[in-house]
């Protein structure tokens, strides 16, 4: 495993445990008692930080050997390194409990006894313990375990890949060596994307190799130094792992030609980027200037856009700014960033700045163009921007850092992050609601969920208009239409997800209901509204005696199912459900010990007074109405200041309320019509049991009655009587 000019920089980036395994055909692995010397290989590690559990540092001498001046206290802990031969970087991050070997097979077992019988199985050696395997692999010139130890040195570079891929293999049974890397390109197509491509060549490459184990590492040159070179737009970018976070960045800002050494070195400033532009030539740090705002964000032209004293935007497109948030977001190399990476939230780059060596590249002037403060400062843009449309940006000097805002016209330096192979949130914005207009709706986004982070924002808003940042709010001015509302979560990954909720409001001002268009009326007495008409009256009272005005006939609480139509059939059978009557006939009644009722139950009227009270338009009033109690109505006729009386003062009344007579519970004839009038109310009369219902009677010079008059008095409930809604 000697390493010969070799370029390479590898990242480890997880933690690796190895506490002892078994498998079923062999014993656990034990430290050899009094040993001193442990080996670190793949091309073999020098310099690293090798620690045992008592504090004692590993002395390298060669051929990845370190020694420890008294007997090792497992477990060890190695970090960071050089390859001997060229001194490129290795950074790897692994510990082990027992053994002599700290490997890419060591560090990728991490304590998995189940991992360790799928390998072994395969029969790549006679080993049968983790030991063996580690003693193997450095002593003997084994091509399989080579192999072996370089794809899972593959997959232990990204740490996703390396929890999908430990997972695969616990559930599967390979019988063979090619048989796990067609498992590894696999998991590297599902978890990688479009980054993968150097993943899967690396693989290839491996697979192919015929030469002798001892020569793999000068073979595989190239591949591996692909895996940490990225080429794009003509540069050449690195990476390095923030120490904090975990998270993989480029090495140096988009468009610098190397690393910064001095954090005022020009070449490593790199461009210049207005907020969700594409590269097209505008970052340049010395690209021509226009004032003339492009149309379209995808085609901006190759100028530097300024904006005027009064403005914050180079383009007229995009007014919310959602599409270049989506544009920043991609990760397939179709935006500023390499394939895999994208433009950081706020968040992350506040989270991880100190250890990216962000040099003071300075800024482009919004309103000239000009660059400013090269040498200076440093101004880094996120693809985060606020409520009113600025963008969240890094501010570093020599004596701070911090979080501010920019004009969406500067032109900021850029650092991309390697996207996460991030589980993306789920939005839920609610179930749909049906209200009444000027109704007040709570919109909740509390069961949206990140199964494997957090919430981070939320942003609710209609087509292109803003509604809230807030993950519930509520609103009470939507006009009577239907609302689509979109929900848009982020996560603490830059993860996003989408939910839609449908509000539709009902026009309570005119409303229809089982096919009538209804106007309202509002009291001059107590202010409240009214519909204009009785339920199911074609016109407003143009007369006393209008029968177009008359309306409908309920039994009451009933629903509107037909029966309140005066041409409907008859039936003697009471209703055994008042919710479900079954049918649209008008229910006779001629049992006086009941006072008369269409119902066999609810005695006491609580499930139709109930029924009856509903605002939802499931009941007999359109949505937001109900039917009015005694009190209600009488307050609006006979206890009015200026009350109803008799037949005359009653169409006079705002309600204009006609004459529309009755429908018999006797015989379901209609009577009194032009001569008497009747309105429900859901107040019940009587006690203990309430057995009948106050009804509003208003009445003409009847022949049997000289006296014309108007007042509340108990009606049978089978009775069929004239319904006006009142507004909730």
């Amino acid at each position: 495993m000697k390493v010969s000019n070799l370029v390479l920089s590898a990242l480890f980036v997880s933690s690796f445990i190895f506490i002892g395994c078994s498998s079923s055909g062999g014993s656990s692995s034990e430290p050899i008692v009094g040993s001193t010397t442990v080996t670190a290989v793949d091309g073999y590690i020098k310099d690293a930080n090798i620690t045992d559990n008592a504090g004692q540092v590993g002395v390298y001498t060669s051929n990845g050997r370190y020694t420890f001046a008294n007997s090792i206290a497992y477990p060890l802990r190695s970090r960071g390194g050089v390859l001997e031969d060229t001194n490129a970087s290795f950074d790897i991050n692994m510990s082990a409990q027992s053994g002599l070997v700290l490997s890419p097979i060591t560090a990728f077992l991490e304590n998995n006894s189940t991992l360790l019988d799928k390998l072994i199985v395969l029969g790549l050696d006679d080993a049968a313990t983790l030991g063996e395997f580690s003693v193997d692999y450095v002593d003997t010139n084994n091509s399989d375990l080579a192999k072996l130890s370089q794809l899972l040195y593959l997959v232990q570079k990204d740490a996703a890949l390396l929890s999908v891929f430990q997972t695969s293999l616990e559930n599967a049974n390979p019988s063979s060596l090619n048989e796990i890397f067609t498992l590894a390109e696999a998991d590297v197509n599902a978890t990688m994307g479009g980054y993968g491509v150097t993943y899967r060549a690396f693989l290839s490459s491996v697979l192919a190799l015929t030469v002798s184990p001892s020569e793999y590492e000068t073979q595989l040159e190239s591949a591996k130094a692909a895996l940490s070179e990225i080429q794009y737009h003509g540069t050449t970018y690195g990476t390095v792992v923030s120490p904090s976070s975990g998270r993989v960045w480029l090495d140096r800002n988009l468009g610098a030609s190397k690393v910064c050494e001095d954090l005022n070195e020009t070449a490593c400033f790199g461009d210049y980027y207005q907020w969700g532009r594409n590269f097209d030539g505008h970052q340049e740090f010395n690209s021509t200037t226009t004032s003339t705002k492009a149309d379209n964000i995808d085609s901006a032209g190759t100028a530097f856009i300024t904006s005027g004293s009064t403005t914050n935007e180079w383009t007229t497109a995009d007014a919310n700014g959602t599409q270049r948030v989506i544009n920043w977001r991609k990760t397939d190399g179709s935006s500023i960033c390499p394939i895999g990476f994208r433009v950081p939230t706020a968040s992350e780059l506040n989270d991880d700045n100190a250890s990216l060596n962000l040099p003071y590249a300075g800024y482009r002037n919004y309103f000239t163009g000009a660059l400013e403060m090269s040498g200076t400062v440093g101004t880094y843009t996120s693809n985060s921007i606020t409520i009113d449309k600025y963008v969240q940006y890094l501010y570093i000097d020599g004596s701070s850092t911090t979080n501010s805002r920019h004009y969406l016209t500067s032109g900021l330096s850029v650092r991309c992050i390697k996207d996460r192979n991030n589980t993306v949130p789920i939005a839920n914005a609610g179930a749909d609601q049906n209200i009444s207009e000027g109704t007040n709706v709570t919109l909740n986004a509390s069961a949206s969920s990140d199964t494997d982070g957090t919430i981070v924002s939320y942003l609710w808003k209609e087509g292109d208009t803003f509604l809230s940042t807030d993950s519930s709010f509520s609103k009470s001015d939507f006009s009577a239409a239907a609302h689509t509302i979109t929900l848009t979560v982020t996560d603490n990954n830059g993860g996003t997800a989408t939910d839609t909720v449908v509000i539709t409001v009902t026009n309570i001002i005119n409303p229809t209901h089982n096919g009538v268009t209804y106007g309202s009326v509002v009291s001059p007495f107590t202010g409240k509204r009214w519909l204009d008409r009785n339920l199911g009256a074609s016109q407003v009272c143009t007369a006393y005696n209008d029968t177009l005005c008359y309306g409908d006939y309920y039994q009451w609480g009933r629903n509107a199912d037909g029966h309140e139509k005066a041409t409907s059939s008859t039936i003697s059978t009471l209703a055994a459900d008042v919710s479900v009557v079954g049918h649209s006939s008008f229910i006779l009644s001629t049992d006086s010990s009941t006072n008369y009722e269409w119902a066999t139950t609810d005695v006491n009227g609580t499930l139709r007074a109930t029924n009856w009270s509903k605002t939802d338009g499931s009941s007999v009033c359109p949505v937001g109405y109900r039917v009015p109690t005694m009190e209600e109505l009488a307050a609006e006729t006979i206890n009015a200041s200026t009350p109803v009386t008799d037949y005359i003062t009653a169409f006079a009344n705002f309600l204009k309320l006609p004459m529309g007579g009755n429908r018999y519970h006797y015989l379901g004839s209609i009577d009194n019509q032009a001569w008497l009038g009747y309105v429900w109310t859901i107040t019940t009369y009587g006690s203990p049991i309430n057995t009948l219902t106050y009804v509003f009677e208003y009445f003409t010079d009847d022949p049997s009655d000289s006296n014309a008059e108007a007042l509340m008095h108990a009606s049978s409930r089978a009775e069929g009587h004239s319904v006006r809604c009142i507004m909730d």
